[in-house]
């Protein structure tokens, strides 16, 4: 039996996309999005920058400056990037910008929004690859599932 959205009694669901600075996450936002139409679900797009660049701390050349054109970068995609989901796909979106460990901090805010789901695009680092993906590490942590789109 369908349950109208009117008879719902629970919160909608709510979906956490994982935004860094990769091509990929225009598309992990468009297919979060297309599944989240449906249900009804609200979209937040968490985009997780590190504490405090290497370069700051060393003082190097353009340190400071640097950080702030990151920071800066970061918020004009995020703001693309829940405009472009609002006006094709009409989904609720939330941005977040946390600074931290990028495993911690999704864990967190995940806990904190009660997502039933996050979803990260697939990194081309191999780094990662080799040295334990972050999707992994969030998989062994958390009680959600973890999807990784190509």
């Amino acid at each position: 039996m369908r349950v109208r959205q009117s008879e719902r009694t629970t919160a909608p669901p709510h979906g956490l996309v994982v935004v860094d600075n990769s091509t990929s996450s225009f598309h992990t936002v468009s297919y979060t999005a297309d599944l989240a139409r449906p249900n009804g679900a609200v979209l937040t797009l968490v985009h997780v920058r590190k504490a405090c660049s290497t370069a700051a701390w060393l003082g190097g050349v353009g340190g400071p400056i640097e950080e702030m054109d990151l920071q800066h970068w970061g918020l004009t995609v995020m703001q693309q990037l829940s405009g472009f989901a609002r006006s094709v796909w009409g989904v609720e979106v939330e941005c977040r910008v946390c600074d931290g460990v990028t495993t911690g901090e999704i864990a967190r805010v995940a806990e904190e929004l009660h997502a039933d789901a996050v979803v990260f695009c697939c990194s081309r680092s191999r780094l990662h690859r080799s040295a334990g993906y972050v999707a992994a590490r969030l998989t062994r942590r958390g009680s959600w599932p973890v999807t990784v789109v190509p």
